[in-house]
Order: structure tokens, then sequence, then C-alpha cells
């Protein structure tokens, strides 16, 4: 791979590796967005090195939902992507994920999350960790909305991971929110165990920001989850807490599922 790699011009070599930024599928209004030049000058450079070098291949033609026309493309071979990635300097790489991440925003518009998960690993990668954590949360969503809840859970869990590194001002509606999701996709896993972990973290959480409205949901919620491992005696305390709660805020939809 590195002879191959070797074989390319310098102006080819830089073209593959802003492609690279991209994944190992790419689109040629991306990579013009990248380079900062014309996409018909990037789409001749590509069948180029697509007949020449044999390092990509050409897939298809795609209408995206902001009306422009791409051409989508992809490397032969995950290695190829890998290694040539690795040659771009690492504040450069920063630099082209945030640039990737938001055309991709603005080619996708409100269906973004169409492509959620190329999104959260943009800006991950460019170190936004507000818009990762909410691409990350559209990723689990959608697993769920495929009954993927293992994948879901997973989702989840990293999003818990990058919450650390963002500003505790900006972190505890977001935490509670992604418990709140996790619990339920632990229900769904029939793994109440880990459940009930994740709604006692949302009740302490809850608590501690003052957040009552999160607090009376999470505690119908590990009412629910010990309702389906018969443990009455848990669920009444949680429910009855849960109904005061509700009561108090005057908020019968809460009070209705306690």
């Amino acid at each position: 791979i590195h002879k191959q790699i070797q074989m390319l011009s310098h102006e080819e070599e830089r073209i593959l590796q802003h492609a690279s930024v991209e994944g190992e599928e790419f689109t040629s209004t991306v990579l013009a967005r990248l380079l900062e030049c014309d996409e018909l000058w990037i789409e001749e450079r590509l069948a180029t090195i697509e007949k020449t070098h044999r390092l990509i291949q050409r897939l298809a033609e795609e209408e995206l939902p902001d009306g422009t026309v791409a051409t989508r493309y992809r490397f032969k071979h995950a290695l190829y992507q890998n290694l040539i990635y690795e040659t771009v300097l690492t504040r450069r790489r920063g630099l082209l994920h945030r640039r990737a991440g938001e055309e991709l925003l603005h080619q996708y518009g409100e269906q973004s999350g169409r492509v959620a998960s190329k999104l959260a690993t943009h800006f991950e990668l460019c170190r936004e960790y507000v818009k990762a954590i909410e691409f990350l949360i559209v990723m689990g969503d959608n697993a769920r909305g495929m009954f993927e809840n293992a994948a879901a859970v997973a989702h989840y869990t990293k999003c818990l991971g990058l919450l650390q590194k963002i500003p505790s001002t900006q972190r505890s509606a977001k935490e509670l929110e992604v418990h709140n999701k996790r619990g339920s996709a632990f229900v769904s896993l029939g793994q109440l165990s880990d459940a009930e972990a994740a709604f006692s973290e949302m009740l302490r959480g809850a608590r501690a920001s003052g957040r009552t409205h999160e607090e009376c949901v999470a505690l119908n919620a590990l009412a629910n989850v010990y309702m389906y491992a018969h443990r009455v005696d848990e669920m009444r305390v949680c429910a009855v807490e849960g109904l005061k709660t509700a009561d108090a805020m005057g908020e019968p939809a809460l009070r209705s599922e306690a």
C-alpha cells in the first residue's frame, strides 16, 4: 500500500488525504468543500486516480436533501483510507472534520438524522462535543426505532463519556436525558438491574440539580422496573413518591402514570 501511495502525485495525494477525512466512503460535494475548489475539477481528478491507481471506486450519483447532486466514492479497501488518513497532520484533521460536519449539516438540514453517525464522528474528532453528543443521542434513538436496543445502549453509554468533557452547566439536563433513554433501552433488553442503575442515576442527578419533573419521570421509571422484577414493595414506594411529586407540580400526565 505504501508503494501504491508513493506513486501518487502531490496533488493526487492531497485529494485523497482530504477524502480520507470523510471516511471509507466520501462524496464529491464534501470533498470540494474541504479542498475549497470546483466540484467538476475534483471529479475529473478522481476519475484519473481511479483509472490509474485503482485506490478508489466510483459508486453512484445521489440527490441530497438540499437539492444538490453528489457523486459517491469509496476507497477500494479500508486499509487505503486508514493509511492515507494517518498522513494528515493531527491539527489539520480537526479543522477538516469540523468543515466536513458543517457541510453535511448544510446539505441534510432537517434530515441530518440520516447521517447522524458521520456527524457524531466528525464533531467528536474536532472536539465539538456538544454537537457530537446531540448526534450520538440521535443514533441511539434511531437504533431504538429499529429495535436494536443493544446498539442504542452503546451509543448512549458513549454519550455519558463525552458529557464529562463539557462544562457542568451544559451537562446536567443532557445527562438526565441520556440516563432515561439508556434505562429504557435496558428495559427493552430485559436487563433490569442495569435499567435500575440507569434510572437511579437519573433520580440522583435530578434531585441534585433540583429538576422536579425529571425526578418524577425517574421515580415512575424505577417503579416500572420494580414491577417487572416483581419487587412490589419497592415499586409501591417509588410509585407513591412519584404520585406525590406529580401532584405537587400539577402535572396530570405524570400523576396518571404513577
